[in-house]
């Protein structure tokens, strides 16, 4: 019976990606400004627009701007438009849509303590085709977000001060002119918003208004309404204290809301809730609960994957300390609620706020949000980042190492950002090793041959590949042969004979002739022939050393 041996040869380490995404976090600036992000959108997969706001040297709202971003986050073009009169607090435009390219936003500016509402229509140039302005109001009066509908026109929700001075949630049909085809309040006590829209089922979901019960309860408000605006159903969520969300998402017909809410007075949680498509609780999650008093947790930005998941963002404190400067946070769970992971988003020292996700047609990420300065020579600026799927900025890195022991191989996986490893052993098995579980595994080889070990590590779509060559060698013999494996191969194979004396080698093809020699060959520790030029066929191997001549067969069979 022969005993066997596990012996490396390492031939080779191919590497092979495919096409892979370039990420990236860094800031977007302009004019050297105070800059804080909005709104995303994704013009195509290479090329995102960034809607936003500026502050001037007091700190105020002075101006919207837009940038056109590549598929590196650099800047294509940008552009910035408002009202530059000294006593105006700002436009900001809160979020955007393309038709026809054209882009579409709404938002708000102030002016001698009144609210104005606006309507803008521009080019992707940034001309500027319509600013139509609504609603001169008292303070805290605005359109918050804007939804296309099927027939071309517009629902935009946001808040509008009443007469007797409360707040209503407002939401209004406006078409591609401007035009204001109606509009619709709603209002439960003093202090009420109304400000995601998405669309549900043949209705639409208006999400995050918040009911302020004489401003001592503030619950979540979810409104369900028709293509008139018409209330469908509505629901309330909430306890003693705060309870406000205003990320909204929609799978297989279920609503998924997130947002922060304070669990005791002055501490807070971030939530999410799953409901039926009628409201109806499902299940509810807490997350990252802080006990420090005023240090909030808000996952205020939620989307839905085209895998089904879900991914939230927003922003809380590393360290359960408001002296902690906030951090952004993104965060996937599966449609039960389950944490998949969780990515710490920072680029500066000092405040990091995320403002938006939204997924790529790759399944890339793209986030948006401002960071504060670290000191006095910076400035705030607007904040862009691209990752894979998984959060990260980085491509897999592939890491295996080998280790024999007898007939066992021992792989230990020290890759690095990656979803899982694959290794192929060269015998037909496979062995997956996924991330956040044991990388380590075994595998027992029982034929003596040559043997190419891949291991293959995946990142959303990036891949990456090292092989491996190495040969299971017989080391002891019950006779004097000579020894040929793998026995067929596809030209590249071993012999061994157990002797301590040097041979010459023939390989000798079927009508005898001499294609290949080798000279003063010591077998017994095992040789390695390429034929890989030879065609598929039987082929003699003789090994000769004065009188003793050893001879095997041995066949070439190469895979078509």
């Amino acid at each position: 019976m022969r005993k066997c041996l596990i012996v490396f040869h390492l031939l080779f380490v191919c590497v092979h990606s495919q096409a892979q995404s370039n990420y990236y976090n860094k800031t977007i600036d302009i004019e050297n400004s105070i800059n804080a992000n909005e709104d995303l959108f994704i013009l195509n997969q290479d090329t995102s627009i960034l809607t936003g706001f500026l502050r001037d040297a007091n700190g105020k709202r002075s101006n919207t701007y837009t940038f056109i971003n590549n598929q590196n986050g650099d800047t294509i073009r940008s552009f910035r438009y408002g009202r530059d009169t000294i006593d105006i607090y700002g436009g900001i435009a809160n979020n955007i849509h393309i038709i026809n390219n054209m882009l579409f936003s709404c938002g708000a500016y102030y002016k001698n303590n009144k609210a104005y509402s606006n309507f803008l229509k521009f080019t992707l140039d940034g001309n500027i085709l319509l600013d139509s302005v609504y609603f001169e109001q008292l303070y805290w009066s605005e359109f918050e977000c804007i939804l296309p509908t099927n027939d071309g026109n517009f629902l935009i929700t946001g808040s509008k001060i009443t007469t007797l001075g409360n707040r209503d949630g407002l939401l209004v049909k406006i078409d591609q002119n401007g035009n204001i085809l109606w509009e619709k309040t709603f209002n439960y006590s003093t202090y009420d918003g109304a400000i995601k829209i998405v669309p549900h089922l043949d209705n639409f979901l208006i999400s995050a208004g918040n009911k302020d019960h004489l401003f001592n309860e503030i619950d979540l408000w979810l409104i369900c309404v028709d293509h008139d605006g018409n209330i469908v159903w509505e629901k309330t969520f909430g306890g003693p204290y705060y309870d406000g969300g205003n990320a909204i998402s929609i799978s297989n017909n279920e609503i998924h809301v997130s947002g922060c809410r304070e669990y005791a007075s002055n501490k807070y949680e971030s939530f999410i809730m799953r409901l039926n498509s009628v409201g109806e609780l499902i299940w509810e999650k807490s997350l990252f609960r802080l006990v420090t008093p005023h240090a909030q947790s808000d996952l205020s930005h939620s989307i839905e994957l085209s895998d089904g998941s879900i991914v939230m963002g927003g922003t809380t404190y590393e360290n359960d300390s408001p002296v902690d400067y906030p951090i952004a946070r993104i965060f996937k769970m599966n449609q039960n609620g389950d944490s998949l992971w969780t990515r710490i988003l920072k680029l500066r020292n000092n405040d990091n706020y995320l403002t938006d996700i939204k997924e790529l047609e790759n399944g890339d990420l793209l986030i948006s949000g401002f960071v504060f300065p670290d000191s006095p020579n910076n400035t705030q600026d607007g904040w862009l980042m691209r990752t894979n799927c998984l959060g990260y900025f980085e491509h897999p890195k592939d890491s295996l190492v080998l280790n024999a022991s007898g007939s066992v191989l021992t792989a230990t996986n020290n890759a690095s950002y990656f979803e899982y490893t694959t290794i192929s052993w060269g015998d037909g098995d496979i062995d997956t090793l996924y991330a956040n579980e044991i990388q380590y595994i075994e595998h027992q080889y029982t034929i003596p041959g040559m043997y190419d070990v891949t291991s293959t590590t995946v990142a959303c779509n990036d891949t990456i590949s090292h092989h491996y060559a190495h040969t299971v060698t017989p080391i002891s013999f019950s006779e004097l042969d000579l020894s040929v494996f793998p026995n067929p191969n596809d030209g590249l194979f071993e012999i061994w004979l157990n002797s301590d004396d040097l041979f010459d080698i023939d390989v000798l093809d079927l009508n005898g002739r001499i294609v290949k020699q080798d000279k003063n060959i010591l077998l017994k520790t095992g040789y390695q022939l390429n034929l890989i030029e030879m065609e598929s066929a039987v082929y003699f191997i003789r090994a000769r050393a004065g009188n003793q001549v050893y001879q095997s067969r041995v066949v070439i069979a190469k895979t078509l």
